[in-house]
């Protein structure tokens, strides 16, 4: 497989996770984005595809992180990842839009099997119908086209009729609707198709009331198996408009055009793209950090989106080097190496830190053992505030954050880092972390990160802050 070979080379790169989440976006899924979008994909190709890319991401070791949680956005608190099977699903589902707008030999095929049911393409796209034992009618169809219509149904969310609108009633599609099932299948009468019966105002007379049974019988044109017919259509679908007021049905105007409901809001299909479809298959798995909940409940603060979505802009999105950016994301996912997690899987490092004896959390590392708390201090008495583990781990949540305080952020995250750098330099050369000055160590390394900077009011406050820590050594 040329993803597998193409992998082996990238993995000679030293890269952070955001870099190899543009890897895998760019030059890994380039490779099989075409044979997806015209072949039909077996599902273990799917699995093993999907295992590879995070494979590589995770460096051969299992996933740190929830799958549904890095393919959310950065501001969200994820690594923007694609999820394969999702995007695999969107590609098909976009067929949609040219089987619309494009004129050819394939799309005239799609359509002369639509009339062989009976139905006009513009309804067979507005049904609902999740899988092909809910409508078997659509077995007709080659397999690539049934995968393309279901995974566009994928896309639909089935709205519920009680909390429906007396107008969304009227327009509902009557045949291939989720909403109407008979023994696990969505309803398909062929003689009420013929006879132009689709929707539910088709059924309903002037007075708002459904028609009567002799009415009934005088539109069908077939009346083959109509009792059986017309008793399902009473039980499964008039009773569950039972009370309610139709009268407004016959005046409700319908449009034949295949669309979509998306963040409430009606999209009308036919020139949108795969993007557009990846987007709403990815919404129905994404799912927050399980972190945030735990973190907002230890430090004390309101966890809500919007206050989590502020932290993740100031700590990750605005963080000007991609190693600070990935060690922040690391921070918030509770997932930096420490003494704790790596005892676990290396026998000669232990669990305890070798000054103080605690525990060695990343917190612990990074901020409360008494060999740094001396650094942190002195950096709060510079700066004139309290430097806390909560602003280190979450900035200012909430705040509108100033230039001012984007230096604060960037600052000490680089100190952050340094001792996590020298921490871990120790524990793999079997060199004592006691014997290094901590102080000497993170001027050395604001002054590097100093010419990594192009930001002159950045310069200033790193600058400040070095002289403050030389003169105190």
């Amino acid at each position: 497989m040329q993803i597998k070979k193409s992998i082996s080379l990238w993995k000679k790169r030293s890269l952070t996770l955001f870099g190899k989440v543009y890897v895998i976006k760019t030059f890994l899924l380039s490779k099989v984005i075409y044979q997806c979008s015209v072949l039909k994909i077996p599902e273990n190709f799917v699995k093993e595809v999907q295992d590879l890319i995070y494979e590589y991401l995770w460096n051969g070791k299992r996933d740190r992180v929830q799958r549904s949680n890095v393919i959310q956005g950065i501001g969200n608190g994820g690594l923007n990842m694609v999820h394969f099977e999702t995007f695999t699903q969107a590609i098909k589902a976009s067929w949609i839009t040219k089987i619309l707008s494009i004129k050819g030999k394939w799309s005239a095929l799609f359509h002369s099997i639509a009339e062989t049911l009976h139905l006009p393409v513009q309804y067979l796209l507005n049904m609902n119908f999740k899988g092909l034992k809910a409508f078997p009618a659509i077995a007709r169809f080659p397999k690539f086209y049934q995968e393309v219509i279901l995974n566009y149904n994928r896309c639909k969310t089935v709205k519920p009729i009680d909390i429906m609108s007396i107008h969304e009633i009227a327009e509902q599609q009557i045949w291939g609707n989720e909403n109407f099932k008979w023994q696990a299948k969505c309803l398909y009468f062929r003689s009420w198709i013929d006879s132009k019966i689709l929707y539910i105002k088709d059924i309903v007379g002037d007075d708002g009331r459904f028609l009567s049974d002799n009415d009934l019988f005088g539109k069908i044109r077939n009346h083959q198996n109509i009792l059986q017919e017309l008793s399902v259509i009473k039980r499964h679908v008039m009773r569950l408009h039972k009370g309610k007021d139709l009268s407004i049905a016959n005046y409700v105007n319908i449009s034949n055009q295949p669309k979509i409901l998306y963040k409430n809001k009606v999209h009308i299909i036919n020139t949108q793209k795969s993007k557009f479809f990846y987007n709403i298959l990815s919404n129905k798995i994404k799912s927050r950090s399980r972190y945030e909940s735990i973190t907002a409940k230890t430090l004390k603060f309101d966890g809500g989106d919007k206050i989590w979505n502020s932290i993740y802009d100031q700590k990750i999105c605005k963080a000007k080097i991609s190693k600070l950016k990935e060690f922040n994301y690391k921070l918030l996912q509770n997932i930096v190496p420490n003494g704790r997690i790596l005892s676990k899987w290396i026998r000669n490092i232990s669990d305890k830190c070798e000054v103080c004896g605690d525990t060695e959390t990343t917190k612990h590392m990074v901020y409360d053992c008494p060999r740094v708390k001396y650094l942190w201090d002195s950096v709060s008495f510079c700066w004139n505030f309290d430097v806390t583990w909560k602003r280190i781990l979450c900035g200012w949540p909430g705040y509108t954050v100033t230039p001012k305080l984007e230096c604060y952020n960037l600052i000490m995250t680089m100190i952050c880092y340094s001792i996590f750098k020298q921490n871990s330099w120790c524990k793999f050369n079997n060199k004592r972390y006691a014997d290094l000055n901590i102080v000497n160590m993170v001027t050395e390394q604001l002054t590097l990160y100093r010419y990594m900077i192009h930001d002159q009011l950045m310069i200033r406050y790193i600058d400040t802050l070095v002289t403050f820590l030389k003169e105190i050594v």
